[in-house]
């Protein structure tokens, strides 16, 4: 397992968006006979281009199936609703996979779940030698170097309101910019990745919850799980207070990608709440 993927490079949104594009007809873009061809439609440097494989695949946006990059359930619902990746769900939605595993983007999962709401860039490198021991002295200045590149080029930067101060500090606070639809498919994506039909509100708010990489408190926590019961009128989830115990219960046959949908038909098309679940359930995009 590396920290710093295959090149010294972070991603930009461009880039996300040219290669999301371009796969549906182009599966072979990244295979290294198309090297050359992927450098001109991409408009990227060889180490370029292998980065940004390496993030597609850790965002969740594309797989890689009988030798061929695809477009994964969740990189064909970008392409359909926002093939330009500028929309705030789109955003949140990739936080939510990169911060998702230990073992793909390694750094990031570090930064956003085993890091303090404040930290430097050399407590950064101290912190990621004690976690992944035995790399080089380089490889550690290059993976903090990938992150704040991260922060400071895309739209994670700013939604996630993850501020660069002096001598290197990064502070991460909540986002203002959070809505209870978007926390809807990142704790629904969390719960389907680990089979949960209920989750106690402390497992939500724990390093390997779906809360952690966004700094929410449990107050606000509670408010937006409160307006996503409202919203989708309990069809999503809804709150139980069993034994005075605040616990998160998931709807059946919901699916975090049907969340997302909803999303999407709500920002961009206009659609209310539970028509747009609605909608996204049955599978009809007006």
């Amino acid at each position: 397992m590396g920290i710093t993927g295959p090149a010294c490079f972070g991603f930009e949104r461009s880039w996300f968006s040219k290669a999301i594009r371009c796969l549906p007809d182009n599966p072979g873009l990244f295979d290294a006979s198309q090297e050359r061809e992927a450098q001109f439609t991409l408009g990227l440097g060889n180490r370029q281009v292998r980065a940004l494989e390496y993030w597609l695949r850790c965002s969740g946006v594309t797989q890689r199936e009988d030798g061929s990059t695809k477009l994964t359930p969740f990189g064909e619902l970008i392409c359909e609703f926002d093939p330009r990746v500028e929309e705030p769900e789109t955003w949140f939605a990739i936080h939510h996979h990169l911060s998702a595993d230990r073992e793909r983007a390694s750094t990031y999962w570090f930064a956003f779940r085993r890091m303090p709401l404040s930290f430097s860039r050399s407590e950064m490198l101290a912190a990621l030698e004690q976690e992944f021991p035995g790399k080089s002295e380089r490889t550690y200045r290059d993976a903090v170097s990938i992150l704040l590149s991260i922060i400071d080029r895309t739209e994670i930067g700013s939604l996630c309101r993850l501020a660069r101060i002096k001598d290197g500090y990064v502070v991460k606070e909540e986002p203002s910019l959070l809505k209870a639809s978007h926390l809807a498919y990142s704790i629904c994506s969390w719960a389907e990745e680990s089979a949960f039909r209920t989750a106690h509100v402390s497992q939500v708010l724990s390093e390997d919850g779906p809360a952690k990489p966004l700094s929410l408190s449990e107050e606000t926590l509670l408010r937006l799980l409160n307006r996503i019961q409202q919203r989708y009128r309990k069809r999503v989830l809804w709150i139980s207070r069993t034994a005075g115990l605040n616990s998160v219960v998931f709807a059946e046959g919901v699916e975090s990608l049907a969340v997302l949908r909803a999303c999407y038909l709500e920002h961009l098309q206009g659609m209310e709440p539970v028509e747009a679940l609605r909608g996204a359930l049955n599978g009809r995009t007006p």
